[in-house]
Formats: structure tokens, C-alpha cells, sequence
């Protein structure tokens, strides 16, 4: 049996190859995946492969077929019930068609669309081989000969032919076949060839032609045949041949693993633990350049990758790595449980307990520059000299025999780190530094010898260094220390030193200083086990999860202050196609090799890759959506379109054709028609809309993969959703005709009804025309009644607007006599002060004077004349101190009798004051709104506590100027306080019957001897004050039954003042008023 990728790659057009494996790695360098039962094969022995033009890969097995998306295994579900028993031995694909060779049952077709299976008439039980040629015609290698044709019609051809034939390949015009019997040739160059042409007499199982050379695998090896000779290249059994995108031919054998052919040199790839030992039935190589591997137990994958890896599957002895050296042309690997592995140029050899090598587990590992590999364990130390080891423990001087780091000294000591400190062997004896010593702690992580021969050592506790004669350490962050717990040590071209930490990032010891770089800078993780450079200045390093890079001019900057970030290049995280699990912690850690590969010790194998490699680009994932059968959607094909009933839900299931990391491709679906932006899925494959409308939807899907490669073109599907037969058009349609039709029976129904009411209303209309002309003359007698009694309200409403004129009139005059009377008191005052007798005392006192000789006036006649002018200058200040009293009593007796003039006025005019129901609530309101402006202006803010739904009946003009003086007192309180937060508080409450208007500042305040005058006419505290406005608030309150009280806890402690309305009307008022 044969299959060949070469001969399909037509079924790719425009799906061109991306890269292959690369032939430059050796074949165990590949990253390997198997599938096997438990993954969803149908049976662990896989017997064929095929990538089919959808990109779908068909599995067939001895115990049927599937579907392989990447991630999961799928039987068709369609077709023959019984081919889960079925032995698939060939595959071929024509068009949507895919044929399958079994063996016992003939050959069959599947429908790739319905995967509608469906068995042909061949005359055959067994099909070994299938072949498409251009022509369209299918040819078949059977049990018993050769047979050729298309569905329904098979005709047997070169009847000379008849055995088991077990593989076919066109090549230009001639046909190649494979039989028991050997190879032969058909030519076809010149027309129907009679007979073949036997080019070798062995078992052929596979073939494959080129231009230059033909390779025929066989029950005895692999035969290349040239200018008419057999060589054989190959001796163990060949069961198919495939020649890849690159040329390198690959050959599956029957139990001697997978061979590969370039450049003339060959390679294999099985070991005693690997499943390639088994026998490799079929190979493939797909869109992707993976290569498919169908063996006897299970399906195999080898793809490339930037990362390689060497684990227990291709040689070693453990996949779990703790320490990795390399030097002159070996590689030193120490292994949990799997002891010591050296790869040379001769294989991979492994060092034991037979060996003498005692320990199971190797923590680490050295190669000296005497070519002497030093195995460090957790029961003492080994040293391998050609084939002989050596043991050294506490009882030869080492200080501890639990032993995580070493290395050589250009001295050639070996430096050992233990968890008790560090042991140099020098001259076959140990000299040991203990903690007492001078370093930085027990347990020894890391070392590095620096370029002036300084040993640098890094623990747990901190980091030392020795410089031949001392130690000196650093322990705390007090020191710079980002972490004390150190991991690796590194010193670059530059002579830096550079620290790995754990949960610290890294640090640079320069000049004496040190400096960080952590995850807040761009590292990925703050845990950091190891470091090295390449050529290009870039260094590496790696944490729990991944390997990355950053280029040493980046993190100079971030630490120089010129950056803020480095930009890190990431392998093996949860996004590459291969995780990493490093396991750090000893030293040495990673190492390079004579080729400059740097291996990294991890959980998993140990993992190598070139530094100066360029990462692969991934190619976009192609998406599809299953098809209804497949996806067992509850679809039906109305009309030739999709359609999903309204009541269930609609499932789909979708995948992403890339065989490099599947699992971790992202999905994002579309519904247009329902969505207006893409929703992310993530891995999940399948999406579900419940109770969606009835319409047109079209399902988009797109796939980002490992790489973060989208998808070019979205996956498309459309369906319909069509609608319950009451939300049709044609029902509606009769509905509303029916609702026509029944509304015109009910509208004749009701015009019959109304007239013969008509009918009865005429002869009841009659009958009341009479009432209703007796009616009108009542009212047209009432209606002048109305407008006599409209015209002595207009009256009323006359005279009671002009009793609010006089009031506002007479208030502003009583105010202005209010001051005359002010300024009488304070002139009364003054003349009262006028000392008449001053002049007559001055005369006096100088006369005195002149006696005691104290004053002198020696002309007689000036003496004379001074005592006149003063006797007459006291004269005259009487004459006027009386008659100013004079003019100010009568003054007086004239302002009084003006002022009970005007009270009397007051009076009428109070007594035709318009009264109505006040909505006391929105009065303050509107009051207060009028004073807003110059509330704002003087930084004074007003709050309003008011209870709403108070009525009172009272004059509203009376009561608004007392609310209206009540804010402006407490306003000139406020400014004349000078306070920077003034403050008015004005709250509505019922108390009883009344309701409670509280005016509360934060002012001037007032002293108790001025509280209990606040309300006597003409006090004020001002000094351009009438004291009239508190008197006036006062006789309104009595005069409506109300009350007004002042209260203040004293100067400076603000003010307080409460007016009581009546919430019922007094009963001395005019209540004739509304």
C-alpha cells in the first residue's frame, strides 16, 4: 500500500505550501504528537491518511474512518452502518468524492458534503491501491489484478495481471505497479500497451517516481532504480514511500522506524521507547508541511519548530532535565531518575548504576576542560574519566553531599555549591567555605567567574563574591538588592555583572551599584533562572513558563532612564506551539554547544534551538463550518436553502483547519442579521442562538491561532428562520379581511339601531323644547342678576386696590416721619449740651488771673472791649439755646399730630385690605427668588426648609412686606457681621393652627436690653435707621391674631426671629373678601 502527498498537491491550489520540515535539522529534531483511542481513534492501528481539498485529514483504521479537524476525531454520519468494521486500506479523492480501498469489503465512495457512503460493484473484496489519472479515470490495485473506470462501470485490465496488486503511481505516460511479483512498467506513450515491463523482481509495497529516479520499497528493502540497475539503499521492509515539498524522500518501514533521504544521506528516526519502531503503514504530508504518520499503534505527527527538543521519546533516559553542559563536542544532560546522558557524535550514552554511577538523579553536570564530566547528585559527587567514575562525599572532604552547582576555575578547581556551603576540589582535596566563612548563605544557587578571576556565588540568602583572598556579600534590598534570592549570574562583554532573581527580575551590578528590571519594565515574569548572550548582544533567559529574549542596548536604556519598557521576544509560552516547564534552580543551567545551539533543561525533555534562527511565521487559519449531517443541526433544505424552525435552537459547530497548536486557536462569530460586532469565543468550536426571529441570518467565523494570525476570509453560512404560519403575510392578509368584514356586519347593525333611536328622540326632543324655553327664561333673569352683582365686585376690587396704594403710600411716609422724628430727638439733645454760662465763667477766670498777676493786659482799652465781646457772646448763646427749643417743641407737636393722621389713614386703609387664601410655602419662595441676585452677591447662602400645602387667609400684601422686611433684616445682620460662610435658614411648619415661619442668621446678633426693644416705634439699630419695619411687622401679627418673636443668644451669636400665622381667618376681618 502507497500513498504519496506529491501526487495531490493539486487539490491545494491556492493553499500553497508555507514551509516544510526543514531539512537542515536532523530528524529527531522534530517536535513529534501522537493520537491514539483515547484521543478518538476508531482503533489504535492506523492504516491511511489523507488530507482532503476542504483541508480535513481521513483517518482509516482497522476498524473504520474518520474525520480530524486538529482536535477531534469524527465517524461520518451517514452511509453504510457497518463501516466501523471496515479495514481501510487506500484513499483517493475526485472532486467532492472520496474514495476508500478497504480490505474485505471492496471499494466505496463518500459524499464529503452529505458523507453519503456508498459501496461499489467491482468484483473485488480487497483494494490495496488507488490511483486518479488526469483522464478522470480511477484506477484500482485489487486481490486478484488491476481494475480501471468511474462510479457504476469497472472493467478489469491487462488480464496478465492477476494477483494482489499493492500499489500504483502515473508518472507522465507510464504506470507503475507494485505486486507480490515485483515492479513493473506500463507505457502508455504510444496507446494501449500489450504487456509490462519488469524493472525488478522483488515484493513491492511502494513506489515513487521523479524525473531522474524511481524508488521502489519493498519486503526486502528499498530499491532506487537508474539506467535500468536496482541498488539497494535500504534493507529493512518498506511498507511507503513519500517524497516531501523540499525533495527529501521519506520511507515508512515495517518495525525499523521512519527513514529520510537528503542529500544523499540518511537518517532514521526510532529508539527503544518510540512508537516509530512499529510498523509505519502510510505517510502524508499536508497544507502546513507537517508530516502524518499512520502506524500500528496510533497516528503520528512531526512538525517543525523553532524550538527542538531531545527527551525519553528519541533517546534519553528521562524527560525531566535538571542541568545541561556542553563542551568539546559533548553534551552533558542530568536527569531525574534517568541518571546521567552524553551526546557525542557517536549517539546518546547512558551513565547508571551499572555504569558506576550510583545516583538515579543528576542535579548537575560539568564538563572540564580535561574533557572529565563532574555529575553532581544528592548522595555526593562523580567524576567520569573515560570509562571510569569516582565517588567523593563528606568522608573525602566534601562539606555536604547534596550538590546543585558546579564549575571549573581558570585555575582548574572545581568549585562545588552544596546545601552547607562550597567545596573547592584543588589538588585532589577539598577546601570548604562554610556559612562562618563569609558568604552569603548555605544553599548555593549559581556561579560565575568573572574576567578579573573573581568568583561570583549566589545563594539563597543573598550574593558573595571572592576575589582570591576575602569574601564580600550582599544580603538585603538595603544593599540594592532587588531580591536576595538568587538564580543565575551572568557577566556580559562589557564586564557587567547581571543577576537572575527569584521574584526580584533581574539586576545590574556596576560601578558598585546595583540596578532592576523587572515585569513593570516589560519582563515577562519576575522569576528569572538563567542568562546568557548571543553574538547579536541579545540576552536570553528564562522563568517557570517560557524562554525570551531582549536585546542588552534595551535594557541599558531602561536602566540609564533614556526608556521606560524593553520589548521581549517570547518562545514556548501558553501561545507557542511548544510549552515550556524550565526547571532552573542549579548551575549550570542552560549551555550552548560547539555549534552554538543553546539547550534549556525542562520538565518535558531538554529543549535546544539556534539563537541566530529566524521565528517561523505562521500562516492565517483557514475556518469551516460543518455541514448540517455533521453538525446533526436540526436543519432542513426548503426550497435548496438552509432553514432551522423558529422554536428550536440553532447550533453551530465550526473548526479551523491548522494542525500547528489547534487548541489554541481563538474563534469569533458573527451573526449578521443579529449581531452588530464580532464576539470573541475562544476555543470554543461551536455556538448556539435560541428564539431567534423569523429572517435571513448569515453565520460569519474567523480563527486567530497560536501566533495571532487571523484568519483572511471568515467561514460564511446562510440560513432562514421562517416564521409560524399566523406571522405570514397570506394569514395576516385574511385576518385583516375577516376583521373587515365582521366590522361592516357591526357598523350596518348600529346604523339600523340609530335611527330608529333617532326616531324615539325626535318625539322626546318636542316634548322637552317647552321645559327647556321655560328653563332659558329663568336663566336669562338669573344672568342679569349675575352681571349686577359682577359690577359691584368690580367695585369692591376698585376700592380694594386702592387701599393698597394708600398702604404702600402711607408706609413710605410714616417711614420719613419716623426719621424727622429721629433727627428732633438728637437736635434737642445738642441744644441741651449749649453751656450758656461759659462766657460769664471765662470772664471770671480772668479777672483772676489779672489779680494773681498771672495775665496781663496792660492797655486798659483792650481790657474793656475783651470783657465786653465775652459778656455779650454769653448773651447770645441763651437767646439761641432758646429759641432752638422753641422750634424743635413745636417741631415735635407737628410730627405727632402728622403721625396720628397718618395712623389714622393706616387705619382705613388696612380696613379695605384685599385678603385671600395664601399658599404660604410658594410666597417665601417667590420672596426669596426676588432676592436671589443679592443673596449671591454678598456670599450669602439661603436654605429653605419649608412644609408645603400651608393656606392661611390674610392680607397678601401685609404679609408679604413682613416676610419681605424679615429677609432683608437678616440680610443686613449677615453682611454686617463680616463673616466669610453667612447663613440663612428659613423653615414652614404647622404647629397647632398656625403655621411657623423661623427667619435664623448667623449675624450680628443683639444683646438682651436691645431684644426687648426691637419692636418699640422708631428703634433701630442702625444708624440710618426709621425703626419702623420691626413696629410695623408687629401690628400686622396683632392685627391678624398672629405673633412675632426676637430672640439671640447675644452679640455675634446670630439672631433668631418667629412669626406665627393663623391658619384660619380672624374673626375681626372683613370676611367679605374671597
Amino acid at each position: 500500500m502507497v500513498f504519496r502527498a506529491i501526487k495531490c498537491l493539486g487539490l491545494f491550489a491556492g493553499s500553497a505550501f508555507l514551509w516544510g520540515l526543514d531539512p537542515q535539522k536532523g530528524i529527531q529534531e522534530y517536535l513529534v504528537t501522537s493520537y491514539g483511542t483515547d484521543d478518538g481513534l476508531p482503533h489504535y492501528s492506523v492504516t491511511a491518511v489523507i488530507q482532503t481539498s476542504d483541508l480535513y485529514l481521513w483517518i482509516g483504521t482497522q476498524a473504520g474512518l474518520a474525520q480530524f479537524d486538529g482536535v477531534e476525531f469524527r465517524k461520518p454520519s451517514g452511509g453504510d452502518s457497518h463501516t466501523e468494521s471496515y479495514y481501510i486500506t487506500a484513499f483517493c479523492q475526485q472532486d467532492d468524492t472520496l474514495w476508500l480501498g478497504t480490505r474485505g469489503h471492496g471499494l466505496y465512495s463518500l459524499n464529503l458534503e452529505t458523507h453519503q457512503l456508498i459501496r461499489e460493484e467491482i468484483g473485488a473484496k480487497a483494494v490495496y491501491a488507488l490511483e486518479l489519472r488526469s483522464d478522470g479515470m480511477l484506477w484500482l490495485g485489487t486481490e486478484n489484478g488491476i481494475r480501471v473506470g468511474t462510479a457504476g462501470s469497472w472493467d478489469q485490465v491487462f488480464s496478465d495481471v492477476d494477483e494482489p496488486v499493492r500499489c500504483l503511481d502515473w508518472h507522465d505516460q507510464f504506470l507503475y505497479v507494485g505486486a507480490k511479483s515485483g515492479l513493473m512498467r506500463f507505457d502508455f506513450t504510444t496507446g494501449w500497451p500489450e504487456r509490462a515491463t519488469v524493472l525488478l523482481d522483488e515484493p513491492i509495497n511502494a513506489v515513487c517516481v521523479t524525473d531522474h529516479q524511481t524508488y521502489a520499497g519493498g519486503d526486502h528493502g528499498l530499491f532506487r532504480l537508474s539506467d535500468g540497475a536496482a541498488i539497494q539503499i535500504l534493507e529493512p521492509a518498506i511498507n511507503d514511500l513519500l517524497l516531501d515539498q523540499d525533495g527529501n524522500l521519506w520511507a515508512g518501514s515495517d518495525a525499523h522506524g521512519l527513514f529520510r533521504l537528503t542529500e544523499n544521506v540518511w537518517s532514521v528516526l526510532n529508539n527503544r521507547t518510540d512508537k516509530f519502531r512499529d510498523r509505519i503503514l502510510a505517510l502524508w504530508e499536508d497544507h502546513e508541511g507537517n508530516l502524518w504518520v499512520a502506524s500500528h499503534f496510533g497516528l503520528i505527527q512531526l512538525q517543525d519548530s523553532f524550538v527542538a527538543t531531545r527527551s525519553s521519546r528519541n533517546g534519553l533516559s528521562s524527560d525531566i532535565i535538571w542541568s545541561i553542559h556542553a563542551s568539546q563536542g559533548r553534551v552533558a544532560i542530568g536527569t531525574e531518575g534517568g541518571a546521567l546522558n552524553i551526546i557525542d557524535s557517536e549517539g546518546t550514552q547512558y551513565w547508571g548504576p551499572e555504569q558506576g554511577l550510583e545516583s538515579e538523579t543528576v542535579i548537575s553536570v560539568y564538563i572540564d576542560r580535561s574533557n572529565r564530566v563532574w555529575a553532581g547528585t544528592r548522595d555526593g559527587l562523580y567524576c567520569l574519566e573515560g570509562k571510569q567514575v569516582t565517588k567523593f562525599g563528606v568522608v573525602d572532604g566534601l562539606i555536604h553531599p547534596y550538590i546543585r552547582c558546579l564549575i571549573e576555575d581558570r585555575k582548574g578547581d572545581v568549585w562545588i555549591g552544596t546545601k552547607e556551603g562550597i567545596s573547592v576540589f584543588s589538588n585532589r582535596s577539598f577546601v570548604n567555605f562554610a556559612v562562618g566563612s563569609g558568604i552569603a548563605g548555605p544553599v548555593i544557587r549559581a556561579f560565575c567567574e568573572d574576567r578579573l578571576g573573581r568568583m561570583w556565588v549566589g545563594t539563597d540568602t543573598g550574593l558573595c563574591v571572592y576575589d582570591g583572598s576575602s569574601w564580600r556579600s550582599w544580603t538585603d534590598s538595603r544593599q540594592g538588592l532587588s531580591s536576595a534570592f538568587i538564580r543565575s549570574i551572568f557577566e556580559d562583554r562589557d564586564g557587567n555583572i547581571w543577576l537572575g532573581t527569584y521574584g526580584g527580575g533581574i539586576c545590574r551590578y556596576k560601578d558598585g551599584k546595583f540596578e532592576s528590571i523587572g515585569s513593570a519594565h516589560g519582563l515577562p515574569h519576575d522569576v528569572v533562572f538563567f542568562m546568557m548572550d548571543d553574538p547579536l548582544d541579545r540576552i536570553w533567559m528564562a522563568s517557570h513558563q517560557s524562554i525570551f529574549r531582549a536585546d542588552r542596548r534595551q535594557l541599558m536604556d531602561v536602566l540609564s532612564g533614556r526608556s521606560s519598557r524593553v520589548e521581549c521576544e517570547i518562545f514556548g509560552d501558553q501561545n507557542d506551539i511548544l510549552p515550556v516547564d524550565f526547571t532552573g534552580g542549579v548551575y549550570p543551567s542552560a549551555a550552548v554547544d560547539g555549534q552554538g545551539k543553546f539547550w534549556f533543561p525542562t520538565f518535558r525533555g531538554a529543549f535546544f534551538l539556534d539563537p541566530l534562527a529566524q521565528k517561523p511565521v505562521s500562516r492565517p487559519p483557514p475556518t469551516s463550518i460543518r455541514s448540517q449531517r455533521e453538525a446533526h443541526w436540526p436543519f432542513l433544505m426548503v426550497a435548496g436553502q438552509r432553514t432551522v424552525p423558529q422554536n428550536e435552537p440553532a447550533r453551530f459547530e465550526f473548526t479551523a483547519l491548522t494542525f500547528k497548536a489547534p487548541k489554541k486557536v481563538r474563534f469569533f462569530t458573527k451573526l449578521e442579521g443579529l449581531d452588530h460586532r464580532w464576539h470573541d469565543n475562544g476555543n470554543l468550536r461551536s455556538v448556539t442562538y435560541s428564539k431567534l426571529a423569523p429572517g435571513t441570518y448569515k453565520l460569519h467565523v474567523k480563527a486567530v491561532n497560536h501566533a495571532g494570525i487571523e484568519s483572511l476570509d471568515a467561514a460564511e453560512m446562510m440560513f432562514v428562520v421562517p416564521p409560524f404560519y399566523y406571522q405570514t403575510w397570506w394569514f395576516r392578509t385574511l385576518l385583516v379581511a375577516i376583521v373587515c368584514l365582521m366590522s361592516l356586519a357591526l357598523y350596518r347593525r348600529k346604523v339600523n339601531r340609530a335611527h330608529a333611536q333617532r326616531l324615539a328622540l325626535e318625539a322626546e326632543v318636542r316634548d322637552r323644547t317647552a321645559d327647556l324655553k321655560l328653563a332659558n327664561d329663568e336663566l336669562s333673569e338669573i344672568a342679569q342678576e349675575l352681571a349686577r352683582s359682577q359690577e359691584q365686585l368690580l367695585v369692591a376690587a376698585h376700592h380694594a386696590g386702592k387701599a393698597e396704594v394708600a398702604a404702600d403710600v402711607l408706609h413710605n411716609i410714616g417711614n420719613y416721619l419716623n426719621r424727622l422724628n429721629v433727627s428732633n430727638y438728637v437736635l434737642r439733645e445738642k441744644a441741651q449740651q449749649i453751656d450758656g454760662t461759659f462766657a460769664s465763667r471765662l470772664s471770671e477766670w480772668l479777672n483772676q488771673l489779672e489779680s494773681e498777676g498771672g495775665l496781663t493786659i496792660v492797655n486798659p482799652k483792650k481790657r474793656s472791649q475783651t470783657m465786653q465781646l465775652l459778656a455779650h457772646y454769653g448773651q447770645n448763646q441763651d437767646r439761641l439755646k432758646s429759641a432752638m427749643t422753641e422750634e424743635l417743641d413745636a417741631l415735635d407737636q407737628h410730627v405727632k399730630l402728622l403721625g396720628r393722621v397718618i395712623q389714622n389713614q393706616h387705619a382705613v386703609a388696612d380696613g379695605r385690605s384685599y385678603s385671600r387664601a395664601l399658599d404660604l410655602s410658594t410666597t417665601i419662595k417667590d420672596l426669596v427668588d426676588l432676592q436671589r441676585d443679592e443673596l449671591e452677591k454678598r456670599d450669602i447662602s439661603c436654605e429653605l426648609n419649608l412644609e408645603t400645602k400651608l393656606y392661611a387667609l390674610v392680607p397678601v400684601h401685609k404679609i408679604a412686606q413682613v416676610i419681605q422686611n424679615a429677609i432683608r433684616n437678616a440680610v443686613e445682620a449677615l453682611e454686617a457681621s463680616h463673616s466669610s460662610d453667612c447663613k440663612l435658614i428659613i423653615s414652614l411648619k404647622r404647629v397647632g393652627s398656625v403655621a411657623e415661619i423661623r427667619f435664623e442668621d448667623n449675624g450680628v446678633g443683639a444683646s438682651p436690653d436691645i431684644q426687648k426693644d426691637v419692636f418699640r416705634h422708631g428703634f433701630s439699630t442702625k444708624t440710618d435707621g426709621l425703626g419702623f419695619g420691626l413696629h410695623y411687622s408687629a401690628n400686622v401679627m396683632a392685627e391678624i391674631n398672629g405673633s412675632i418673636k426676637f430672640t439671640s443668644p447675644g452679640p455675634g451669636k446670630g439672631a433668631c426671629l418667629v412669626i406665627c400665622v393663623p391658619l384660619k381667618a380672624s374673626k375681626n376681618r372683613d370676611e367679605s373678601n374671597p
